[in-house]
């Protein structure tokens, strides 16, 4: 991180001029998500990606930028290949809106390359909401207003709701292509590191005992939390079967994305020409893409 800055700050300093271009870009791809249900993902467990986003030259090869996506994630255990995870049998899918702010650096100067590898970091916020069908109606159930891993529960007063709206920490790479003096197409990969691990309303290892929910009248809450008996050949619930979740701390949601971008305002600085005469004209006037 500290290399990282440095090399921003010494972009800055070593550009005598400066862009001031404004562009307005937009992406499509697909995103997925690291967590309880998913590891490595395939197909099933892709979903659509699209985002918005603009941003201002600050020199030649760092910009600001903003971002702004809606995308989706997934899991379910039944797309998996491990035994123990067919068995527990856990879904979940979620609408993931995200806005993040992030300094971009390009490694080659857009005036002299045409083939671009970039870097960008910085902080965002997001909302995200798991939700799952229910077993025997089918309709769509918000999990997190049910406390599946015993939130609400007074056997368990530390475990409160988690929230829906929480911050990460957003970065990536991509490579781009100029096109011409205004339009630039990239391939780009965003991560975005959370510091939360309820993405899918999965997290602490071990089951609630059933009990708990009993004793409060939380029937669904205890339906939702173990899904084992929706299992063909089921085996009756043991907290020893195996684990609801795992111990790696936090969630990540990440996109993959292909953008068009467009130069919509200002000039690049970064021309030079020569004075007026019958034998001189300008050398070069370069649009920032």
């Amino acid at each position: 991180m500290r290399l990282f800055f440095l090399i921003i700050f010494y972009s800055i300093i070593s550009n005598s001029t400066f862009s001031q271009t404004t562009r307005f870009s937009a992406a499509l791809g697909w995103s997925a998500y690291f967590g309880e249900l998913v590891g490595m993902p395939t197909p099933k467990d892709l979903s659509p990606a699209v985002s918005f986003g603009g941003s201002y030259d600050f020199s030649n090869q760092l910009r600001g930028r903003i971002t702004i996506s809606g995308l989706g994630i997934r899991g379910n255990d039944r797309n998996s290949d491990k035994p123990s995870h067919k068995e527990r049998n856990l879904d979940f899918s979620s609408f993931v809106w995200d806005v993040n702010l992030a300094a971009e650096y390009d490694f080659l100067n857009e005036n002299d390359f045409k083939i671009i590898p970039y870097a960008f970091v910085g902080p965002g916020v997001f909302g995200f909401n798991p939700i799952t069908h229910d077993g025997t109606t089918g309709e769509r159930v918000q999990l997190q207003k049910y406390g599946t891993e015993g939130q609400g529960l007074a056997a368990y007063p530390d475990r409160k709701p988690y929230d829906l709206t929480q911050i990460n920490i957003g970065g990536g790479g991509g490579l781009k292509v100029s096109i011409n003096k205004s339009t630039q197409v990239s391939a780009e990969i965003f991560f975005r590191y959370t510091f939360t691990d309820y993405l899918d309303d999965i997290s602490i290892i071990g089951y609630v005992n059933p009990v708990y929910f009993q004793n409060e009248g939380k029937l669904k809450s205890l339906e939702y939390s173990y899904r084992g008996s929706e299992y063909p050949n089921f085996t009756p619930f043991s907290q020893k079967i195996y684990n609801r979740g795992n111990t790696i701390p936090v969630d990540f949601f990440y996109s993959a994305q292909l953008k068009i971008t467009f130069n919509i305002g200002g000039e690049s600085s970064d021309y030079y020409y020569q004075k007026k005469s019958s034998s001189s004209k300008f050398k070069c006037v370069r649009l920032v893409l």
